[in-house]
């Protein structure tokens, strides 16, 4: 009924199954199966997997994965009359590229900071190989296709041993990314004027992607400088004439 709706769609992902025509059901509620196709489409592979073979207790994590922030720093105006349309061309952009290289987006933000996207490649149900060659390939690839649009975008990959799992209350949960490299991913996104990435990245890029360094890189809440590397093109020099 229309009434239950609002505590049907905050149902407890722990508790959260899907026996066969039933719909999901948690703590004895049951969502109908109208509802459950229409929340499906804004659930991500990871969770609907865990769902449907009923190991949504078991998704928690901790996995070696690329973290890729992007910021639209021109798409902050809500207000303008292309607005709307720019950000339906950046999203199919973003995730067409991330899904390409077999990432996945977790979180699309919009709020007084301006438009922002985290993505991850390494995720459970994904390749958990050359995650941060695929990463930065594609935040090369989002970078190239944006520019030709005209829409201004900043980006961060960092890679890292990071938390993937549920956090919140039993009330209401959300899959999330918690880490190191989260942070650092979204500190390089607002010091880079296109794409940067940290060093742990370069390291496992460095003989397919070409890069150039930038030393002495100082950023909010790290008390030492570090060198950043902002890819710049296909293998290096001496990668292509190894081959």
């Amino acid at each position: 009924r229309e009434q239950d709706l609002p505590y049907q769609l905050t149902a407890v992902l722990p508790t959260l199954r899907r026996p066969t025509g039933l719909g999901i059901s948690g703590s004895g509620k049951k969502l109908p199966d109208a509802v459950w196709g229409f929340l499906r489409g804004y659930l991500s592979t990871d969770i609907l997997s865990n769902i449907d073979s009923g190991l949504l207790g078991w998704i928690d994590a901790l996995r070696r994965v690329s973290i890729m922030f992007v910021n639209l720093p021109g798409l902050d105006n809500f207000a303008a009359p292309d607005f709307l349309e720019k950000i339906q061309m950046a999203t199919e952009v973003l995730q067409y590229e991330t899904t390409k290289w077999d990432g996945s987006i977790n979180k699309y933000i919009m709020d007084d900071k301006g438009t922002l996207l985290l993505c991850a490649f390494g995720m459970p149900l994904n390749s958990n190989i050359n995650v941060a060659y695929r990463a930065t390939r594609a935040a090369m690839n989002i970078k190239k296709s944006l520019s030709e649009m005209e829409i201004a975008c900043t980006i961060g990959v960092t890679t890292d041993r990071t938390f993937i799992g549920l956090v919140g209350s039993q009330q209401r949960q959300e899959f999330t990314i918690m880490g190191d490299a989260v942070n650092m991913a979204a500190r390089l996104m607002k010091t880079a004027e296109s794409v940067l990435v940290d060093q742990a990245t370069q390291n496992d890029t460095c003989s397919a992607i070409e890069f150039e360094e930038f030393a002495n890189v100082k950023v909010k809440g790290k008390s030492k400088t570090f060198s950043a590397y902002r890819p710049i093109g296909g293998a290096p020099p001496s990668a292509r004439g190894s081959r």
